[in-house]
């Protein structure tokens, strides 16, 4: 049984919570800080400020560093505190600002760990920094709009929704943030990916009648039969299945188990509508593929 409640038109897995900053920060600075255009602002929050144009950081240009969640923890705090006295107008809408800023930086930094991972899964600080990024993002963006959400149940509603644009506002006020169960099936989830690409990528060898082969050393063996070079082949495939099935089944059992938690049976009809947004169904991709 599928949920149709509010929690499934709003509640989507983690690029719909992106998908959402994204939208307000966008809306916020107006449409020459897309970060589309391939530029991000350093000091977003001070430049905005005076309202001058911050100056953009082309990417060949930027330095990764780990980001510090510290800035944003702060400043949701104090933006919090804000929103519970009276006559704290500009001081509610600057720390709007710094949270929309510093949200930029921390995805300008995701998005570069996620790039250096890409060129180069096998590197393991590559991967350790995706993961860190990933996980990060995911729990600030989060973070973030249930802050936002106290700021439109306070007095400074009309404020805030100003900002944010009346069309966005019910997006984020009825926004249920996950559940600890969720985001740990999340972060599970991402990390058997990276699992099975790393493991994808590493030497599969077997030993046969006190050898060691692997691919490599089959392919430039001349003396090798046709038999044997069957047998060493079908051996080293089912060595291969056996380490990357494995990794499958794992990844399979947690992604299941995300389809259950939201109310379906099976993962694949879960993906196509929730995760994938797809305008068609599983039954109308079966029969194109019939024709």
């Amino acid at each position: 049984m599928r949920k149709r409640d509010v929690r499934m038109v709003l509640k989507r897995l983690s690029a719909v919570t992106v998908a959402i900053m994204m939208t307000i920060s966008v809306t916020s600075y107006g449409g020459s800080y897309r970060r589309s255009s391939g530029t991000y602002s350093a000091a977003l929050g001070e430049a905005l400020s005076d309202g001058t144009k911050p100056e953009s950081v082309p990417y060949s240009q930027r330095i990764y560093e780990r980001y510090d969640p510290a800035v944003i923890k702060q400043a949701i705090s104090e933006f919090e505190a804000a929103c519970q006295k009276k006559g704290q107008e500009e001081e509610v809408l600057r720390l709007y600002q710094v949270l929309l800023s510093e949200y930029d930086r921390l995805s300008t930094l995701s998005y570069m760990a996620q790039i250096a991972y890409d060129r180069n899964i096998s590197d393991p600080a590559a991967a350790e920094e995706q993961a860190y990024t990933t996980d990060l993002y995911m729990e600030m963006s989060e973070a973030i709009i249930y802050s936002f959400q106290k700021g439109l149940n306070s007095s400074y509603s009309s404020v805030l929704s100003g900002k944010m644009g009346e069309d966005l506002v019910p997006m984020v006020k009825y926004y249920e943030p996950y559940t600890e169960e969720e985001l740990e099936l999340m972060k599970e989830e991402d990390r058997l990916i990276r699992k099975y690409e790393t493991l994808a990528l590493s030497e599969t060898s077997v030993d046969i009648e006190g050898e060691t082969w692997t691919y490599d050393r089959m392919e430039v063996d001349d003396s090798l039969t046709s038999d044997t070079y069957g047998n060493i082949q079908e051996a080293l495939s089912r060595e291969r299945n056996r380490i990357l099935g494995g990794c499958l089944l794992e990844l399979a059992d947690v992604r299941r188990k995300i389809a259950n938690l939201y109310g379906y049976d099976s993962y694949s009809e879960y993906v196509y509508e929730v995760r994938y947004g797809r305008d068609y169904t599983l039954q109308d991709a079966s029969a194109c593929a019939r024709r």
